[in-house]
């Protein structure tokens, strides 16, 4: 609540933005995941760490958080940012502008130039979602957000699709693009390491991988799994957490499926106590396995892949030498997913023995992602690694749905809105049940996903400040969420992305198209930013500038 008297014609703006806080007894449940919700923990299961442990002086939350306090959340923002953001947030609002943005934008440079288009860029939509163009940019946003108790994620935003120009390119020359992308990563980590919260840098593998051969490797990832289905006899990926194969039945069904071979001897290398279990067999007979045998990629594919393997490998073990460092692998289009989550569960059976230095990103809004969720926490419990997560909605749906159209093929986003809700709230429900081996970062900017997620750690007798336990919002987005949390001791993050403007641009693109439904259904934060500017314009209080 505002420690201020609004004016009667600024009323509706408070009764908009914050409607009557709503206790967490009455938060809604997906009726799937009620009794998950609110199961007491299992006594035969210690806690991984007592009530507090954070380091945090936090008090105990039970998901009442008043994300309405614009006197906490915007302290750090001078009016003239604030007026920026509300002015953007309305412009994401405007379809026709969003959707046509990227011919916009090729229009402008053939008119204007490139320089003058940058420069436009950089003053609106790149200051407000963006870090800076490089690492030297970015101490002064880190600075100020950790005066804040708020953490910064790095992300060095360059990312590619299956339509960015690379045929013109040498391989060589891609290579070493490549092989620059990974140092810009591990720069991210070691800069990510001098802030007091515990550091993150994310990476999209489409700047450690060309998208191409991501789309084979995941075509092969698809082939693997469909012939350790056919190996246990069932159809669906729902038995893989638990079927295994006996070194008779996988002999006989990989020499009907591969050929002949020395199926026999290649099982008793690999397999634990007599039997073979999915994480074993995809590890090591899919494409990142001493055992693959390489069907589906040509050498020269093979010879790209490995360095892709390498690359990541690069990337956690400087985490692990950094020690409080971990890289958050960003999900990408799902024609590129299987590729992407296999490479990082792979990284993960190597480097997550004692912590969570890798985390694979799951989307929300696909229909198979509690599927694919249950499926990594099976693996982490078979290979004895910690699972690192990093939940997050999803932020290709358009793109997505165009494709499926396109090609004829199921649309692998959720029906509905409310499905993606229940599809996220019921994954937050698994992580917590499984805590003891994962750590994640809930990259959320819905209140509800946030109140229920503090409700199910407090139901647990977990601690709501738990160092397992992050919440990360966009740079430039729901600073009510994110400052809030960090003010009342959470782990609260922001993903604060950089690189050159016109290597960002698809990121950027993506943001204005996100926040186009995002404000459209309920512009909240833009309220709150009216709420707090008539607010100050009353009483014609001073904010300090946020760096």
């Amino acid at each position: 609540m505002l420690q201020r008297r609004l004016p009667a014609a600024l009323t509706p703006f408070t009764r908009l933005a914050c409607p009557p806080a709503t206790s967490t007894a009455t938060v809604a449940l997906p009726r799937s995941h009620q009794s998950t919700f609110t199961a007491s923990p299992s006594p035969s299961a210690p806690h991984p760490f007592p009530a507090g442990d954070s380091g945090h002086s936090a008090p105990h939350h039970h998901g009442d958080i008043d994300f309405c306090d614009t006197s906490t959340s915007f302290k750090h923002k001078s009016s003239l940012e604030l007026a920026r953001s509300a002015t953007i947030f309305n412009l994401c609002k405007v379809k026709p502008l969003v959707q046509n943005a990227s011919k916009l934008i090729g229009c402008t440079r053939k008119v204007a130039g490139d320089q003058l288009t940058d420069w436009a860029l950089k003053q609106t939509f790149f200051k407000q979602f963006c870090g800076g163009e490089q690492l030297s940019d970015l101490h002064n946003t880190m600075a100020a957000l950790s005066s804040h108790g708020v953490g910064s994620i790095l992300d060095y935003a360059a990312e590619k699709d299956l339509h960015s120009p690379s045929s013109t390119v040498s391989p060589s020359d891609i290579n070493a693009e490549l092989d620059i992308n990974c140092h810009h990563t591990i720069d991210a980590l070691r800069a990510s390491q001098a802030q007091t919260a515990k550091g993150y840098a994310a990476v999209k593998l489409t700047s450690l991988a060309t998208p191409q051969l991501l789309v084979k490797v995941s075509d092969v990832v698809r082939d693997m799994e469909a012939a350790f289905d056919a190996f246990i006899g069932v159809s669906t990926g729902e038995d893989r957490n638990t079927a295994s194969l006996d070194r008779v039945t996988f002999a006989k069904k990989a020499a009907e499926v591969w050929g002949a071979g020395e199926w026999g001897e290649a099982f008793d290398k690999v397999a634990k106590d007599g039997r073979l279990g999915y994480a074993q067999f995809m590890g090591e007979f899919g494409p990142c396995g001493e055992h693959y045998g390489g069907a589906g990629l040509s050498e020269a594919e093979r010879e790209e892949w490995a360095k892709v393997v390498e690359r990541v490998g690069r990337v956690a073990a400087e985490c692990e030498a950094l020690g409080s460092v971990s890289v958050l692998i960003d999900a990408e289009q799902t024609y590129m997913q299987p590729a992407i989550e296999y490479v990082t569960l792979q990284a993960m059976r190597t480097h997550n023995k004692e912590r969570a230095v890798v985390y694979n990103t799951y989307q929300g809004y696909l229909k198979k992602c509690e599927e694919r969720l249950l499926l990594g926490i099976a693996q982490a419990h078979a290979e004895g690694f910690h699972l690192g997560v990093k939940l997050v909605r999803g932020a290709y749906m358009y793109q997505e749905r165009r494709l499926a159209a396109e090609k004829g093929y199921e649309d692998p986003i959720c029906r509905s809105l409310e499905d993606t809700h229940a599809s996220y709230d019921g994954c937050v429900a698994h992580i917590l049940d499984s805590l003891h081996r994962i750590e994640v970062v809930l990259g959320t900017h819905n209140e509800q996903s946030i109140k229920k997620a503090v409700a199910g750690l407090h139901l647990r007798g977990l601690s709501p400040t738990s160092p397992r336990v992050a919440f990360a919002q966009l740079l430039g987005m729901c600073d009510h969420i994110t400052f809030k949390l960090g003010a009342s001791g959470f782990a609260a993050y922001k993903y604060v992305p950089y690189g050159p403007i016109k290597e960002v641009l698809p990121y950027l693109l993506r943001r204005a198209e996100e926040n186009s439904d995002l404000l459209g259904s309920s512009g909240k934060e833009t309220l709150l930013i009216l709420q707090e500017l008539a607010g100050r314009s009353l009483h014609l209080q001073p904010r300090r500038r946020f760096a």
